[in-house]
């Protein structure tokens, strides 16, 4: 997984992978994090990238710790139940069409695209008035190549790095 920071945008591997709820529970009892009945995180714990869900919450040192246009690689988050403290929020998630891998350029003009619009839509106010900003993940060459890794996943947190606690969704700021 490669992390790419482009200004406040950051771009990082991710493609989508499904647990079951037998999965999910050798997870948690491995230290992985575990999902209640609805698919949310209910205890804190390790997540692989390619399993982050539309509302988990979580700490990903590779993403924080990237500045400019340095790149970086992960495969686990640390996801936690959005009540408590955490860094990143996933709002959006789309996938990408099929074919050959487009460029890193590419992917980061569709991400920028559809993320904007998203978060609008999520926090409830345009990404300008917001005192929040938005990441994202995207997929590798080789994931892509490898993984049939089509999958864009947006990702918010505090600008200055500030943890959050509580979901962003509607927050109106």
């Amino acid at each position: 997984m490669f992390v790419r920071r482009t200004g406040a945008v950051v771009a990082l591997a991710l493609a989508a992978v499904m647990l079951s709820g037998c999965a999910t529970s050798l997870t948690t009892l491995l230290g992985g994090a575990g999902r209640d009945e609805e698919g949310q995180i209910e205890s804190g714990g390790d997540l692989d990238v390619f399993t982050i869900k539309v509302g988990d919450c979580f700490f990903d040192d590779a993403l924080a710790g990237v500045t400019g246009d340095e790149q970086s690689e992960t495969s686990t988050v640390r996801a936690v139940p959005c009540d408590e403290k955490h860094m990143f929020e996933a709002y959006h998630d789309f996938t990408l069409p099929e074919g050959e891998f487009p460029g890193a350029d590419v992917l980061d003009e569709k991400a920028l695209t559809e993320c904007g619009t998203a978060f609008d839509e999520y926090i409830g106010v345009p990404y300008e008035d917001s005192i929040y900003e938005y990441s994202y993940y995207t997929p590798s060459p080789e994931t892509w190549e490898y993984n049939d890794d089509r999958l864009v996943s947006c990702v918010l947190s505090d600008p200055e790095g500030e943890t959050l606690t509580g979901s962003l969704k509607g927050i109106g700021k």
